[in-house]
Parts: structure tokens; C-alpha cells; sequence
């Protein structure tokens, strides 16, 4: 796939916009974010990530008339039934932000449990919206390290943060560049 040389980045998270920054300067792509241009954020209405990562591209595609690339992601705890997956920001804001719900989820599904992260990336053009997804499995930790959000109760034996970018966020980036 030729990667467009500039993109808008369907995000108004800080933390998220500097992982992608990171991606997309690694391969000379210039990047705006939804927030820099000043794009609502669509309400997520779809029940997979793929479908919420579509919605989010095509939004800021289609009010932009540049590329966009957006993701969604997700944790699930399969203890859980794979909760809360792709309700997971919500459940998070639900118990009080990502801190406590870190510590709620420990507590609920219990240290040692298998647990992944999951990020489905898509990038929409004029044309089209092309969609991968990848994750990152391990297990849930007795307590939080430092990495942001839910990757910080996932041990998956390698660290999840490599060159600022979340494994599962670069994992989904690379399959879909790699088509």
C-alpha cells in the first residue's frame, strides 16, 4: 500500500497523538491531529473495534478531504467474558478514571488471569477505508506499572512500550502499512 505523505490523526488524546506521531515521522508522514484542526470527536457507535476505528477515519476524512487514520482499542479480560473491550474507555470513566479502574479490574478479574490488548487501526482515503487489527495477550498483573492506561496491568513477558508506541497500537500499524 503508498501511504499518503500527510494524514489527519482522528484523535484528541495527547498521549495517543504522540505514539502516532512517532509512527508516522518514522516514515516521513506529516500528521495533524482531530484536535489541531479543531473535528468534533464522532460518538462511538459501533460494537467492534474495526467498526469505531472506520467511523473515526471516515468522520475525519470526510471533514478534512485529507487521509485520516484513527484506532480503537480495547481490554479484555477474558475472566471477564473479554469485558470490557470495546467499552473499556467508558468503563474506565465509569470507576473513576484509569487509576482506580486498573485496581478495580485487578480486583475483579484477579492477578494471573489471561487478559489482552486490542487496537484495530484504519486509514480512510477518498476512496477507500482499509482496516487491520492486532493484540497483545498476557496476563493481568497483582499491581499497576507506569505504562499508560490498561497496558500497565498487562504482563506479556516483553514490554509493552517500545519507541513510545504501545505494542498492540504498532503491531495493527505495521499490518496495516505492510499490505
Amino acid at each position: 500500500m503508498r501511504f499518503p505523505s500527510k494524514v489527519v490523526v482522528a484523535t484528541h488524546n495527547p498521549g495517543k497523538l504522540a505514539e502516532w506521531r512517532s509512527l508516522l515521522t518514522a516514515m516521513g508522514v506529516e500528521a495533524q491531529s482531530a484536535a489541531d484542526r479543531s473535528l468534533p470527536e464522532p460518538e462511538e457507535t459501533e460494537s467492534t473495534y474495526r467498526g469505531n476505528a472506520r467511523l473515526k477515519a471516515r468522520a475525519a476524512a470526510d471533514l478534512t478531504g485529507l487521509p485520516a487514520i484513527a484506532d480503537d482499542t480495547g481490554f479484555e479480560a477474558a475472566a471477564l467474558g473479554n469485558a470490557p473491550g470495546v467499552l473499556t474507555a467508558p468503563w474506565a470513566a465509569q470507576h473513576g478514571g484509569y487509576p482506580r479502574a486498573l485496581h478495580e479490574m485487578i480486583r475483579r478479574a484477579g492477578a494471573g488471569t489471561q487478559a489482552r490488548l486490542v487496537c484495530a487501526v484504519a486509514l480512510a482515503t477518498a476512496e477507500v477505508v482499509v482496516v487491520d487489527e492486532a493484540f497483545v495477550a498476557g496476563t493481568i498483573r497483582a499491581a499497576p506499572s507506569d505504562a499508560p492506561g490498561f497496558a500497565a496491568i498487562l504482563d506479556a513477558g516483553a514490554p509493552l512500550l517500545r519507541g513510545g508506541v504501545l505494542a498492540h497500537r504498532r503491531a495493527a500499524f505495521e499490518q496495516l502499512t505492510s499490505r
